[in-house]
């Protein structure tokens, strides 16, 4: 039996020019998949993870009783992500913002997350690394979506199912 659990948000843009980039509130509606309002999802342009602690949005915006919710991302010429959570942070979802405000709405579909498992090791054998960093992109475009920190080099997230790209720093206390 294929069951798939579905989440949506549907997303209208209303743009407003900044020094740094053209600032952009996303305004929608956060629904299940039979279309009823979801409260309490969270949506953020960024989400971080500090050590082994769960991924928790950076200036997030949370959906109210209706589903409905507000947020502003900052534009640079560039397509951008949002990913979205529920509550339970069991379901989550990506979706592209394209750098110009689109016509038609745009929709985040939330799937089951799943366990994203990697680890660092230095090049040279008897050397551990010091605190490490992790910057994760999502799809072709390679959109930075999610980050974590970890003085281990091991790095456990749950994140919607897709393609991610990787990318790893050493902080050096010398």
């Amino acid at each position: 039996m294929n069951i798939r659990l579905g989440l949506s948000a549907v997303v209208a843009f209303i743009a407003v020019n900044a020094e740094a980039g053209t600032v952009v509130r996303l305004a929608g509606r956060v629904v299940d998949g039979a279309g009823k309002p979801v409260a309490e999802a969270r949506i953020a342009e960024f989400w971080f993870a500090e050590q082994s602690a769960p991924l928790e949005p950076v200036w997030p915006a949370l959906s109210d009783s209706d589903g409905r919710f507000s947020l502003e991302v900052e534009l640079h010429d560039r397509n951008s992500v949002v990913m979205a959570m529920d509550s339970a942070g069991m379901l989550g979802g990506v979706v592209t913002v394209p750098a110009t405000a689109p016509r038609e709405p745009i929709e985040i579909e939330l799937q089951p997350l799943v366990e994203v498992r990697f680890r660092y090791a230095s090049e040279q054998p008897d050397r551990s690394l010091n605190e490490t960093y992790a910057t994760l992109s999502a799809g072709e475009e390679k959109l930075r979506v999610a980050g974590g920190r970890s003085r281990a080099a091991e790095f456990s997230m749950k994140l919607p199912p897709g393609r991610y790209t990787i990318h790893g720093s050493e902080v050096r206390h010398d």
